[in-house]
């Protein structure tokens, strides 16, 4: 491993495909600038907001596929281990909007 580079396997996130559709490393920045930026008793709430097209052809299918896909993933992520416990010690909401 290179001293200026680490991995955090996915399954601590619990997911448990070799891919996520969701950036984790992108919200660990934003849960990060957000724990750095405010003051400790106020709480904060981190919002991911999706846009689900109406679809009425044959992609409909698809497209639920995959948004249900990755509503389980979201709820893997939020509720697994590090992301449930660095929001509690920085007082920080989930909250996903679609």
């Amino acid at each position: 491993m290179d001293s200026a580079t680490f991995d955090i396997p996915l399954d601590q996130f619990g997911i448990t495909r070799d891919h996520s559709m969701m950036d984790i490393k992108q919200l660990l920045c934003h849960l990060m600038g957000i724990a750095s930026q405010k003051e400790q008793k106020q709480p904060a709430t981190l919002v991911y907001l999706f846009f689900k097209p109406a679809i009425t052809d044959r992609h409909q299918t698809i497209l639920h596929g995959a948004f249900d896909q990755l509503t389980r993933e979201i709820d893997c992520i939020f509720n697994s281990k590090p992301i449930k416990t660095f929001c509690f010690v920085h007082k920080i909401d989930l909250k996903v909007i679609v």
